[in-house]
């Protein structure tokens, strides 16, 4: 979460991240499913489309999750069972409770917009080779 709150400031930053990692994600994808398909035989293709997809579906949870853990209700929940947030630059913990929120918000849109990036390029390879 460090690296996150030091590079993601703003949901544009965000976005252009997170495309830039589902086009990481994509190679790697690619290079893992050539070998599986060369090593059991299975097609490209579908062993690409299944690999996107799940990873598009475990992304867009943790997102879900981050954003859910995001709320006012369920960060009241949260702070029952932890110590009280600390407080940067002897701020007031509403402006650091503020700041949180929206660090929180923008790493969910990071996830979330990953993941929808990758499941977009299963479902266009589904059709594509339909």
């Amino acid at each position: 979460m460090e690296r996150t709150e030091a590079t993601l400031n703003s949901y544009s930053e965000a976005g252009l991240s997170s495309l830039k990692e589902a086009a990481i994600i994509s190679v790697i994808d690619v290079a893992a499913s050539t070998a599986v398909s060369l090593v059991w035989r299975f097609v490209l293709t579908d062993v690409l489309g299944l690999i996107l997809l799940l990873e598009g579906a475990v992304l867009l949870l943790i997102g879900g999750a981050l954003g859910f853990a995001g709320q006012a209700g369920v960060r009241r929940l949260m702070t029952l069972y932890r110590k009280e947030p600390t407080r940067l630059n002897g701020g007031s913990g509403r402006e650091d409770g503020t700041t949180q929120v929206k660090l929180a918000d923008i790493t969910a849109a990071f996830y979330m917009s990953t993941g929808m990036v990758l499941f977009l390029e299963s479902i266009a390879m589904a059709l594509l080779l339909q």
